[in-house]
């Protein structure tokens, strides 16, 4: 009974991670042009990085969420690996992107043309970075992030839809079970992820970020 509880909340956690659909990654492409931006200088709006010595007292808002991260970041590296390794779950995964980019077209017909302009934009931020064009970078940036808000606002109600919600929790059930078996502390992990997510949510106060 502990281990099916401990499995549906599991499952719960996974499902929480955002669906980023492999074939169009415009989140990854924001985190680049973002971290060529860190070492072409500083950006208006962005987080200073804790100095050595100086790191957030555990239990705080800052402290929570960098767990969360790497707890996330952990997971999301064994569903990678599981998904490289099976070519059944990358057929199926290719067949949920285009459900999920289908949905979103039909949400907000600019989607596409969206995505193909973050292909042009990449493009441009490795021009900008070469070339040390910290002020064609910043403008990237801005017109990536701009961009990325629409996609995660049509991708957020696309996997709310009833088809594309049920294949992505079919998909996620069997990912899960497969990525137990090349790391059995990663439901462990999920459950954690869960925890920290409420953690966060009492951490922070109404209307913080």
């Amino acid at each position: 009974m502990t281990n099916t509880l401990h499995r549906r909340r599991a499952n719960r956690a996974l499902a929480a991670l955002h669906w980023l659909p492999r074939a169009h990654s415009w989140g990854a492409f924001v985190l680049v042009a973002a971290g060529a931006l860190v070492h072409a200088g500083p950006v208006s709006g962005q987080g200073t990085p804790l100095a050595p010595g100086n790191q957030a007292p555990p239990g705080s808002p800052q402290a929570l969420m960098a767990e969360y991260q790497q707890v996330e970041a952990r997971l999301g590296q064994l569903q990678v690996q599981v998904i490289q390794e099976d070519a059944e779950l990358q057929t199926r995964r290719s067949a949920i992107d285009e459900m999920v980019l289908a949905a979103m077209v039909e949400i907000n017909p600019e989607s596409q043309a969206h995505i193909d302009r973050l292909s042009e934009l990449s493009e441009e931020a490795t021009v900008a970075q070469q070339a040390q064009d910290n002020e064609s970078m910043q403008s990237i940036m801005n017109e990536a992030m701009t961009i990325r808000s629409a996609l995660d606002a049509a991708q957020s109600e696309a996997i709310l839809r009833e088809d594309v919600r049920s294949e992505i929790q079919s998909f996620e059930e069997v990912l899960m079970e497969k990525v137990v078996e090349i790391d059995p502390e990663a439901r462990d992990l999920v459950i954690r992820l869960e925890e920290l997510a409420a953690e966060l949510t009492e951490a922070t106060p109404p209307g913080g970020s």
